[in-house]
């Protein structure tokens, strides 16, 4: 009986910081799926302020064979007007918490509302890199593959 208590006693302490890795495993990844998804509001909104307080000041991203930066990106956006309306829909796949570094894959589905009225769906698999700054999470670098129809 004393051996059982004891197993049950031992069980209980091991498994109390693994409960309270795994809360804070979830509540980051909340926020984190809240900063991907403000993100695409660059694209939606074409609006800088997205990019500017959801990524590293060495932002990275990677998309159809370029590589782009903050400013690259700023200049699309700005160069651009918003011909069209954007949703983004996120379906995470994994997450990976390790201290202030975080990666995560996903698929995000474009969808445009075009001015004619005509509405189309475009697909990416990517992957995100973040980095805890100052207690917020922030994209480091972000890889995007686009998926076609077969």
């Amino acid at each position: 009986m004393k051996k059982c208590i004891f197993s049950l006693f031992f069980l209980a302490i091991v498994s109390v910081p693994s409960t309270a890795a795994l809360h804070a495993q979830t509540a980051d990844s909340t926020v984190i799926k809240a900063v991907i998804q403000d993100f695409f509001e660059v694209f939606s909104e074409f609006d800088a302020k997205y990019l500017e307080r959801t990524t590293t000041k060495g932002f990275e991203l990677y998309d159809v064979g370029l590589v782009w930066n903050a400013d690259s990106v700023k200049t699309y956006i700005t160069k651009n007007t918003k011909p069209f309306k954007r949703e983004n829909k996120l379906d995470f796949l994994k997450f990976n918490v390790r201290g202030n570094i975080a990666w995560v894959s996903y698929w995000n589905t474009g969808i445009f509302h075009r001015p004619d009225g005509k509405k189309q769906d475009i697909r990416w698999l990517e992957s995100a890199i973040l980095e805890k700054i100052n207690s917020e999470w922030k994209i480091a670098q972000l890889h995007s593959t686009r998926v076609f129809d077969k």
